[in-house]
């Protein structure tokens, strides 16, 4: 098994390489940084219509994680990263991602390295709405509005069955499982074991919004509140 070294030390090292790439290249450390969003949820709590409708606003895109993406967006983290691997050695990866994430700590070092390089790409040239991944971890010391959304179980319960069509009992199951595998995910990534409301700059509790749609209005406040860019929002 191969040493893992702390997300921290990770993501300061490369950190240090970008730098390192832009003095050599005379390149200005110091340039306008794009809106950037990091977004932990509860499923069913409506982030995702929250953060899309945010993304338009800032004239960003969505990135979203496998329950949120859709087919039409632009990016997919994952795929971004496969094709960094598959630069690097260069064929096709045939693993599948989860054995980057936590099945072989063998390969685990390797994913979270390029998950960095990319996020890292977008927190310096195009901003977006990153969904989970454990980005306000890696992102925290960059210009960035780290948003948690949050909702009862019985109210993101039934708003989950409610769109799915399915039963409360299957829906309260769905949604306890997604929660547990994205807090799986985070402890595996970044080492992190539980959602702290410091790790935050702001937690939604959605529970009592009858209406989601203009939600991210306040959002874009509160960025501008704390001096950070909303393009043109």
């Amino acid at each position: 098994m191969s040493s893992i070294p702390p997300i921290d030390r990770l993501v300061q090292l490369i950190f240090d390489e970008h730098k390192h790439l832009q003095s050599r290249e005379n390149r200005p450390e110091k340039q306008v940084v794009p809106p950037l969003v990091t977004l932990t949820h509860d499923y069913g709590s409506g982030a995702e219509a929250i953060g899309r409708a945010l993304a338009r606003a800032l004239h960003v895109e969505f990135i979203g994680d496998d329950v949120t993406h859709r087919h039409d967006d632009k990016h997919h983290l994952e795929a971004l990263i496969l094709k960094r691997l598959e630069a690097a050695h260069g064929t096709s990866q045939q693993r599948g991602l989860l054995d980057y994430l936590g099945g072989n700590p063998d390969t685990l070092h390797t994913y979270r390295r390029e998950l960095v390089h990319v996020l890292l790409h977008f927190a310096e040239h195009e901003g977006g709405v990153i969904v989970d991944r454990g980005a306000h971890v890696i992102l925290r010391d960059r210009p960035v509005f780290r948003l948690r959304i949050v909702g009862s179980e019985a109210v993101c319960a039934r708003r989950v069955a409610q769109r799915e069509g399915i039963d409360y009992e299957l829906a309260l199951n769905k949604l306890r499982k997604i929660n547990q595998q994205r807090l799986g995910y985070l402890r595996a990534l970044v080492g992190v074991d539980n959602l702290d409301a410091r790790q935050f700059d702001l937690t939604l509790n959605t529970d009592h919004f009858k209406d989601l749609s203009n939600v991210h209005l306040g959002l874009v406040g509160a960025m501008r509140a704390m001096g950070l860019n909303t393009g043109a929002a």
